[in-house]
């Protein structure tokens, strides 16, 4: 038998009885508590969540009178046993109240309880969402890169364009884009692609970066050489900016940043490095030209989850 702690979340919106009921609810149905766990005495649960001990005495008596605790005297406060009756009893009632604060927070944002009722059947995966229509921009790796990353974690239909014939294809001559509504580039291009992308009355939105990828590497920085290989020599602005001139200057380490294609830095990276970083698209060279004792990494999740929840949450409104 375990004793149960709490997390108390002062001016969380929610009072200490509600912070507490919740927890042993949830804590319950997911199996991290089990009946007959015992809970923190008065004395010990208020000096934990800084409030008066009798505070804490109303809180567990209520708790008690809801049959989701039992007291016993000289011996402490427990979750309390139940039939299985009672437990499913206790748990359709807990999902009804849940299901009514959504209904209601919904309506707060002018949602029927059935048009929300369809947006969350949609967000669950158990209606069919038609394909989002996104417009990627950038240079060739990137481009790559990014569109099969975003195919790969969202129902989404891409159409690509160079950055270098963005006059060619961005333009309102091109039938094949007119049902498509977004612009995806990164923030290097932004201003650029804005000028096509506006006149024909697309969103643009900026592609976030996976910050896991930098922090890695950064750590691996503090100790030791690091080599990033990238198969175009433009896909460099962005790793190039954001290590140089933010993270580089942070450590004595050896940090080489080259494309396949630059054979001096390639040797030096191979000469240097502890560990290296390639990018998807030359990934079977760089295995081929390195040593094999080398740590030799691959970078392929390169757009923040934030930024993928983003595009999730569009394709259900859609």
């Amino acid at each position: 038998m375990k004793e149960i702690k709490f997390k108390i979340v002062p001016d969380c919106g929610l009072s200490l009885y509600e912070q507490i009921k919740n927890q042993i609810i949830s804590s319950l149905y997911t199996g991290k508590i089990k009946e007959g766990d015992r809970l923190p005495s008065i004395r010990k649960l208020a000096g934990e969540a800084n409030v008066n001990v009798k505070t804490i005495s109303r809180v567990y008596s209520k708790l008690a009178q809801e049959n989701y605790l039992e007291i016993i005297r000289g011996k402490g406060v427990f979750i309390k046993k139940r039939t299985s009756e009672e437990f499913d009893e206790l748990r359709r009632n807990a999902l009804l109240n849940l299901f009514e604060k959504a209904i209601k927070k919904a309506s707060l944002l002018g949602l029927s309880p059935k048009k929300f009722g369809e947006l969350f059947n949609k967000f669950v995966g158990n209606e069919d969402v038609s394909p989002l229509k996104c417009i990627l921009v950038d240079d060739e790796e990137e481009l790559l890169a990014f569109s099969n990353e975003v195919e790969r974690k969202v129902n989404v239909k891409i159409y690509k364009i160079l950055l270098e014939e963005i006059d060619k294809y961005l333009v309102p001559e091109n039938d094949e884009i007119k049902d498509f509504k977004y612009v995806l580039t990164t923030s290097w291009h932004i201003e650029q692609v804005s000028k096509y992308a506006l006149p024909l009355k697309k969103r643009v939105m900026e592609i976030k970066p996976n910050p896991t990828i930098y922090n890695e590497i950064v750590s691996l920085l503090k100790v030791k050489n690091v080599g990033v290989i990238v198969r175009d020599m433009k896909t460099l602005h962005t790793s190039f900016d954001v290590f140089m001139n933010i993270f580089y200057p942070s450590t004595e380490n050896k940090f080489i940043i080259t494309p396949i294609s630059n054979k001096r830095l390639i040797n030096e990276i191979i000469e240097f490095s502890d560990t290296v970083f390639s990018s998807p698209y030359c990934w079977e060279e760089v295995r081929r030209i390195m040593p094999a004792h080398k740590d030799l990494r691959r970078f392929e999740d390169l757009i923040s989850e934030k930024f993928i929840e983003h595009l999730r949450l569009l394709q259900i409104f859609e």
